[in-house]
């Protein structure tokens, strides 16, 4: 983030100097439970989108598997820990007025702790139970 966006001055004009500004505020605003959710939603999505491209035989199947479900993750505004570790950070940079402590209790952990719940739970267990040998 560093590096290759807030050093390259990529955000330092209008309109993204604000934007990204109030796009960390806004995601260290919500209260917890409803981060969680969110993130719940995210890995859903994202898990989803893996498993699709996964069982697809041609490219165009692949990258369409891909992309509804990530399409989805964007446009809903759900909460994934790895994107809000370039979000937050990248807005801290720009004088959002975040501190660490709070972009972590406020955002990453309950995105995190979503995440796993949609990816382990509604993808991996839901993938698990569907293809189970059974042994009778």
């Amino acid at each position: 983030t560093y590096i290759m966006v807030y050093a390259c001055g990529l955000t330092s004009s209008a309109p993204y100097h604000e934007a990204i500004i109030n796009i960390a505020k806004a995601k260290v605003s919500m209260t917890w439970l409803t981060v969680f959710i969110k993130g719940i939603g995210a890995n859903w999505c994202v898990c989803l989108a893996v498993w699709l491209a996964l069982s697809g035989k041609t490219f165009f199947e692949k990258a369409l598997g891909c992309w509804l479900p990530v399409m989805a993750f964007v446009v809903l505004g759900y909460e994934h820990s790895i994107a809000n570790m370039f979000f937050i950070p990248l807005g801290m940079m720009e004088g959002a007025g975040i501190g660490i402590i709070e972009a972590i209790t406020a955002n990453l952990i309950p995105a995190t702790l979503g995440n796993i719940v949609g990816g382990a739970l509604l993808v991996g267990a839901v993938n698990a139970y569907i293809h189970e040998i059974r042994k009778d």
